[in-house]
Formats: structure tokens, C-alpha cells, sequence
């Protein structure tokens, strides 16, 4: 898919969650649109090649901010991702969604900014 359609099906999937990304004073949904655009389209998941993948000046600062800072509760996220899933499922069969989540264990005791992990 080219980049700039990603954008367009991204930015209309993400509509329906804007008003989980803002508050009172902050409205963090271009920080969540241009983080996830970047997590898509980037060849590595990692902060600095997504804010470089970009090239929006001052990205990585305002992508560190909305990932580490930013205060937004991931469980209405998580409750509204399950409401489009179900909505977008046109059967009276019954359907489960088993995600299931894979990790890696930390090896060595040098990995910078890394501590003990959950790995269940």
C-alpha cells in the first residue's frame, strides 16, 4: 500500500478513537496517527528510524513525549478496538479472537535501559 493511502485508511480508522486521545488541555491524536503511521511503514519498530522514516522535524521529541509522558488510559482504547471488531463482523456465528503475545527474553546483563521483563 503507498504511503500516503496508508495515511488516508489510518487517519479514517482512527477517527472513531479521537476523542480517547484528548483531554481538557491536550489533544494527542496527530502525536498517535503520525506514531502508528510510522510504526506501519517503518522497516524497524524503534523510535528513532520511525521519527527519521517521517521526516517531520522535531518528530522523535513529540513521538518520546506521547510514548513515555502523555497520560491517556489504555482501557477504553482496548474497549473501543473490541467494539469495531465486533462490529465489523457480519455473522451470528459464534467468533473468538485469541491474540497472543510474543516475547523475548532479555539476554545478557548489559542490555542498556533494560531491567527484568514479563515474559507470560
Amino acid at each position: 500500500m503507498p504511503f500516503n493511502k496508508l495515511g488516508e485508511s489510518l487517519a479514517y480508522y482512527l477517527s472513531s478513537f479521537s476523542n480517547l486521545f484528548k483531554n481538557k488541555t491536550k489533544d494527542l491524536n496527530e502525536q498517535l496517527f503520525n506514531y502508528l503511521k510510522g510504526l506501519v511503514a517503518s522497516p524497524l519498530a524503534n523510535l528513532q528510524v520511525i521519527s527519521e522514516h517521517l521526516q517531520i522535524e522535531e518528530q522523535y521529541q513529540n513521538l518520546h513525549h506521547f510514548l513515555h509522558d502523555s497520560k491517556w488510559d489504555y482501557k477504553p482504547v482496548m474497549d473501543k478496538v473490541a467494539q469495531r471488531f465486533v462490529e465489523n463482523c457480519n455473522t451470528n456465528d459464534l467468533i473468538f479472537l485469541l491474540i497472543d503475545e510474543m516475547s523475548v527474553v532479555k539476554k545478557g546483563k548489559m542490555s542498556a535501559g533494560v531491567s527484568r521483563q514479563y515474559c507470560g
